[in-house]
């Protein structure tokens, strides 16, 4: 070989390791989004029936629209809030996939289109509702958000986590709460009072106020926080998009 033939073997070596090296190329791909929504299934707050049903169906629309603007895959579960959360069967069974694209998946529990998906959350919101029925006499939310956190620890670059509750822990008696790290979760909390509530408002959006706080202190990127009565998918939706764009 010449040496202008080995100067620009020498050079086209270089472009490439220059190439092969840059950040983009050497950047992990994206591990997708945990979406993971708790439920309380307490005595004080289940059965869901009525508003509290219609809300569990509008958190379904929420992940619907925003498995499609989340990155993919977008692994979604839903947890019970009971008397021993991290015990309890998931209400809806294991998480479910979505990734999206125009092939039909033929694997278990992944779904790649939006109407698979819509049809999938429909059954899932009919389990939650029947699940509710058959209330716990105790609310174990830290457990509940512990088992969240951990469920979502590894493997994911977004995390969303919306909790349907009335706030108010309540562990059998001597039992202490369970301490949790969250790892950057987007926490959307819909809440609302219980009927002991109604004399002490104050008191009861201070009990909002400090789990807002909790959660953050544990490691939330951010929470927002809507009243039952109020709170639509497109709220919720904004909510967790304007915190990935903040990012």
């Amino acid at each position: 070989m010449g040496r202008s033939g080995a100067s620009g073997t020498v050079i086209l070596l270089a472009l490439w390791c220059s190439v092969s090296q840059s950040p983009a190329m050497l950047a992990e791909p994206p591990r997708g989004s945990s979406v993971i929504v708790l439920v309380d299934f307490s005595a004080s707050f289940s059965p869901l029936r009525g508003t509290k049903a219609d809300v569990v169906r509008r958190i379904a629309t929420a992940l619907e629209k925003l498995a499609v603007s989340l990155p993919n895959p977008v692994m979604i579960q839903w947890l019970g809030i009971g008397s021993s959360s991290p015990l309890d069967e998931p209400p809806c069974g294991g998480p479910v996939e979505y990734i999206g694209r125009m092939v039909p998946s033929h694997k278990p529990n992944q779904i790649s289109r939006p109407d698979d998906l819509r049809l999938r959350l429909d059954e899932c919101v009919r389990a939650v509702l029947q699940r509710s029925e058959k209330a716990d006499n105790f609310t174990d939310i830290s457990g509940a958000v512990a088992v969240a956190a951990e469920t979502a620890q590894t493997g994911f670059d977004t995390r969303v986590l919306i909790i349907m509750s009335d706030f108010r822990e309540d562990r059998p008696h001597g039992e202490p709460s369970i301490q949790y790290k969250l790892h950057g979760e987007r926490v959307a909390m819909i809440h609302r009072p219980e009927e002991r509530d109604r004399p002490d408002m104050r008191g009861y959006q201070k009990r909002v106020d400090e789990w807002n706080k909790r959660f953050m202190t544990a490691g939330a990127t951010t929470v927002c926080t809507h009243p039952m009565l109020t709170v639509t998918a497109n709220l919720l939706v904004k909510c967790l998009k304007t915190a990935q764009q903040s990012k």
